[in-house]
């Protein structure tokens, strides 16, 4: 928990304290680590195309997650950035964690 604020270790370690669970814990350390995250409004062009991916992705290794949290629309950014940059989309490199 390097480099969070004092009163988010407090608040990650009241969850866990408290019979909270672990996702919902890490959950809070992940968001205070990646920060104000913009409103769907700001969605930048490619945003649908950037989901069908990361969702494709998503699904062929079976993960559960939260469509709501930090993370993951981070990660729709990032990916929709990349096609608005003319770059093709990393699946091969999505690929390789997997094997």
């Amino acid at each position: 928990m390097a480099k969070l604020p004092l009163a988010t270790i407090r608040e990650v370690l009241n969850i866990v304290d408290s019979g909270g669970n672990v996702p919902d814990a890490m959950r809070r350390t992940q968001e205070s680590l990646i920060g104000e995250i913009p409103d769907e409004q700001d969605e930048p062009k490619g945003w649908d195309a950037a989901q069908e991916l990361l969702d494709a992705e998503i699904a062929k290794r079976g993960w559960r997650i939260d469509k709501e949290s930090g993370a993951y629309r981070m990660a729709l950014r990032a990916l929709a950035e990349i096609a608005q940059e003319n770059l093709s989309p990393p699946s091969n490199h999505l690929a390789w964690p997997a094997s």
